[in-house]
């Protein structure tokens, strides 16, 4: 999906192209019904339509009620965190005196989601144009505050009141990566940020000793899986 089908998706026609894909999804079969609606829109519009009603179904699992009214991508969602997970983190941060979070590098904003919802300002910074305006629509589909905005997470510096939150990509063009320096960003620019104030989600295998002095780190495990492991140089932080 580009910018221009998305940005479609958000006006009135999309937005009642999607309710009514989702209301006759299961009632009329899937030829029929995008037969029918390619009468009455453009190939493009309906075929974002079906994807978006697929993969909120999808999502539902992920990222519970929350999911019906959000926007997303292929993989964007894959890479989405639980949101079980997500307000673990964010509560324990809010906990721990933190009142803003600066989230670089944000995807579809689900992360964004939970900060928001534990009384913490949030930015987001996303470098995909699609995802970021995908983060900041999912915010206002759930009546949340939050500023995104579309720029390369390296170019944006943290204001003093923001502790940083990094999620780096795992997956290369190849498939899933488990050197840490292959992410992105890798684990060297992580360990700048822990240096200050930040909190980092990371694979579950990290070496022990790549996590810094003073630095906590705690294993998420949720429905008996363990998801991520967090990496937290937050001053305060239990």
């Amino acid at each position: 999906m580009d910018l221009a089908t998305f940005e479609r998706l958000q006006t009135d026609e999309g937005r009642a192209l999607v309710a009514e894909v989702h209301e006759r999804a299961g009632r009329e079969s899937d030829l029929a019904l995008g037969t029918r609606l390619r009468t009455l829109h453009d190939v493009e519009l309906v075929a974002a339509a079906v994807t978006q009603n697929h993969l909120r179904g999808l999502a539902r699992g992920k990222l519970g009620d929350d999911a019906a009214g959000m926007f997303f991508t292929h993989d964007a969602l894959q890479q989405a965190t639980r949101g079980t997970v997500a307000a673990l983190r964010a509560e324990r941060l809010a906990v721990s005196g933190a009142t803003a979070v600066l989230d670089l590098g944000c995807g579809i904003g689900s992360d964004l989601v939970a900060f928001a919802r534990a009384g913490l300002r949030v930015r987001g910074v996303e470098r995909d144009p699609v995802r970021a305006a995908i983060a900041s629509a999912n915010l206002r589909a759930l009546g949340l505050d939050g500023e995104v905005v579309c720029a390369d997470a390296a170019d944006v510096a943290p204001t003093a009141e923001e502790v940083v939150f990094l999620d780096p990509a795992r997956r290369d063009d190849r498939g899933r990566v488990f050197d840490p320096e292959a992410m992105s960003p890798p684990w060297s620019v992580v360990e700048e940020h822990l240096s200050g104030r930040a909190v980092v989600k990371t694979l579950p295998g990290i070496p022990h000793a790549l996590v810094p002095d003073g630095v906590e780190a705690q294993w998420v495990s949720d429905g008996g899986a363990t998801w991520s492991r967090r990496a937290c140089g937050v001053p305060g932080s239990t």
